[in-house]
C-alpha cells in the first residue's frame, strides 16, 4: 500500500503539471520546453530529497511505511510552490534552492506534525485529523503562493503560457481523479471497512464542488467552461484529502458544495484552471482549510456534532492557521532568492508591430 500511494501521488503530480501548464510553462517557446521541464522537475525532486534527509534524523518517519508516500507528497508540494513562484521567472538554481529550503522549513515540520505527532509529544488521538496531507501540502503551498502575489505584482505580471487542449484537459482530470482516490486509499495503509467510504467521499465531494463552482460562475458570468469545471474538481479533491473516510455521504456532499462556492466566490473571475498562480494557490489553501475544519465539525467518531466537544475543531483550526502563517512568513523571507529575469524565452511577439508580452508597458527591459 505505501508503494501504491507513492506511485499514485507521482501520477497526480504529472496530471497537475499538465492541467497547470499555462502557469508553469514559459509564455513563449522560443527555446523549447526542455528548460521549462527542468525548472519544474528539479524543485520537486529537491523537495522530496530534503524530506528524506530530514526524516532520517526523526525516529518516527525512518521506520514508518508512510515515509515514501510522504516523500511523494513533498514532491507535490514542490510542484505547487513552483506554480506560485513561476511568474517571478527565477533561475533553475534559484528555484531548486527555494524548493529545498521551503521543504525543510515548512513542509517537513508540518508533515511530521500530521503523520508523526509523537515527535512533538502529541498523541495520535489528539493530533491533526488529516488523512492525505492537506495541511503540509495544500495549506502550506497555498499560503506560499499568496505570499509571492505582491512581489509578482511589483515585478510586473507575466502573461500565462498556452493552456492544454480540451481533450488533454479531460484526460488529465480523469487521471488525476483516479490516482488521487488511489493515493488516499493507499495512505490508509490497508483495505478495510473505511476503504469504500474513502472512495465514496472522493467521488461525492469533487462532484458537489464542481456543481457549487459552476453555480457561482453561471450567476456571475452566465456561462461555464471546462476550466471552471476543472477548478471545481481540483478544489473538491483537495477538500476530500483531509476527510478520507470520516464523513457520511450527506456531509460529504455539503462539504463539496461549500468548497465549490467558497473557492469560486473568492476568485474575482472564477477562472478555475485558467487562474494565475496566486489564484490557484488560494484555491488549494481555501479548499484544504475548509476540509480540515469540516472533518473536525462533522467527522464520524470524533466530530463536534457527535461528541459535543469543540477541542477537535480547535486543533484543526489552530493547525491550519499556524501552518498557513508559518508558510507565508517563510516564503516572504525566502522570496529575495527568486529574481525576475528576462530572456528571449520570456518574451513572445504576436506580430512584427505588436509590443512584446512579458514586458513593462510594452517596453522591452534593458539587457
Amino acid at each position: 500500500m505505501p508503494v501504491l500511494a507513492a506511485l499514485a501521488w507521482l501520477a497526480c503530480i504529472t496530471a497537475l503539471a499538465v492541467l497547470y501548464r499555462a502557469q508553469l510553462s514559459s509564455p513563449a517557446r522560443v527555446r523549447g520546453g526542455r528548460d521549462d521541464l527542468r525548472s519544474i522537475v528539479v524543485p520537486c525532486v529537491v523537495s522530496a530529497v530534503v524530506w528524506v534527509a530530514v526524516s532520517v534524523g526523526v525516529t518516527g518517519p525512518t521506520a514508518s511505511p508512510l515515509r515514501w508516500p510522504v516523500a511523494a507528497l513533498a514532491a507535490l508540494a514542490g510542484l505547487l510552490i513552483v506554480v506560485g513562484a513561476r511568474g517571478l521567472s527565477a533561475s533553475k538554481p534559484g528555484m531548486a534552492l527555494y524548493g529545498g529550503l521551503w521543504s525543510a522549513l515548512v513542509f517537513s515540520p508540518a508533515a511530521i506534525l500530521v503523520f508523526y505527532p509523537a515527535t512533538f509529544g502529541v498523541s495520535i488521538a489528539a493530533g491533526v485529523w488529516d488523512l492525505g496531507g492537506a495541511l503540509p501540502v495544500h495549506v502550506a503551498a497555498g499560503a506560499a503562493a499568496l505570499a509571492l502575489q505582491r512581489r509578482q505584482r511589483r515585478a510586473g505580471e507575466r502573461p500565462l503560457g498556452e493552456s492544454p487542449r480540451a481533450i488533454t484537459t479531460l484526460v488529465a482530470l480523469a487521471v488525476l481523479w483516479v490516482c488521487w482516490l488511489t493515493a488516499l486509499v493507499g495512505m490508509d495503509m490497508a483495505i478495510d471497512r473505511a476503504t469504500p467510504t474513502i472512495v465514496l467521499n472522493g467521488m461525492l465531494v469533487p462532484v458537489a464542488s464542481v456543481s457549487g463552482w459552476l453555480i457561482v460562475v453561471r450567476i456571475r458570468r452566465r456561462r461555464t467552461t471546462l476550466a471552471n469545471a476543472g477548478g471545481g474538481l481540483v478544489a473538491g479533491l483537495v477538500a476530500a484529502t483531509a476527510v478520507g473516510g470520516s464523513l457520511g455521504a450527506v456531509w460529504a456532499v455539503a462539504l463539496g458544495l461549500v468548497v465549490g462556492v467558497a473557492c469560486a466566490s473568492g476568485s474575482a473571475r472564477s477562472d478555475g484552471l485558467a487562474s494565475s498562480g496566486a489564484g490557484l494557490g488560494a484555491t488549494h489553501l481555501t479548499a484544504a482549510a475548509i476540509g480540515l475544519v469540516w472533518v473536525g465539525l462533522f467527522g464520524d467518531g470524533g466530530g463536534f456534532i457527535y461528541t459535543g466537544q469543540f477541542s477537535t475543531v480547535q486543533v484543526q483550526i489552530a493547525a491550519a492557521v499556524a501552518v498557513a502563517g508559518w508558510g507565508y512568513g517563510v516564503t516572504v523571507a525566502l522570496s529575495p532568492m527568486l529574481r525576475r529575469r528576462f530572456s528571449r524565452g520570456d518574451i513572445r511577439h504576436t506580430s512584427p508591430d505588436a509590443p512584446a508580452q512579458g514586458t513593462f508597458g510594452g517596453q522591452t527591459p534593458p539587457r
